[in-house]
């Protein structure tokens, strides 16, 4: 049973719970499909958060390199402030797909040792899903991994070195 924010009832909710901070949103006046593709990606600076995310403000879902900075209290001009709430701030923003084509949403992997990001999508046709690899300092030129006249499914180890395929004509 859930109280008040504060109240001790045996729940997880506390006064020490930071409350849920946003940092981006998709909006439209009709439809947002909503998918899973959200991954959070190493940065040097303690202060920020650095994550991929697909968006399809574009009219086709794509993959973005999304840099916050996030201050507690109201927002930069007021740090510091005794106020302990996380205010985000977007720093950077890079479209790292583009193009009158989609990337599906499954799972989407990342090599931070080289900064590649492999997904599915369909750039060549929409009849086929293959696997792709985009590298976050030379966004927009994608790579297909997979052999074309098949459709696709592929997962990738956690270090991203091998891949495996299961794929069909039919």
């Amino acid at each position: 049973k859930l109280g008040k924010l504060g109240e001790s009832n045996g729940s997880d909710v506390s006064r020490d719970c930071a409350p849920v901070q946003v940092i981006t949103v998709d909006q439209s006046d009709s439809w947002v499909n909503v998918d899973d593709i959200l991954l959070f990606l190493p940065h040097s600076d303690p202060n920020q958060i650095k994550f991929l995310w697909a968006s399809e403000e574009t009219g086709y879902r794509h993959l973005y390199v999304v840099i916050a900075a996030l201050y507690r209290g109201g927002s930069a001009r007021d740090f510091p402030t005794t106020d302990s709430s996380l205010q985000p701030r977007i720093v950077s923003r890079l479209q790292i797909t583009q193009g009158e084509w989609e990337v599906l949403n499954k799972q989407v992997y990342y090599d931070d040792r080289y900064e590649m990001v492999y997904f599915h999508g369909l750039a060549d046709t929409v009849l086929e899903p293959h696997f792709y690899a985009v590298s976050i300092r030379r966004p927009g030129e994608i790579r297909r991994l997979t052999t074309p006249g098949f459709s696709h499914s592929v997962e990738m180890s956690e270090d991203c070195s091998i891949l495996a395929t299961v794929f069909s004509s039919v």
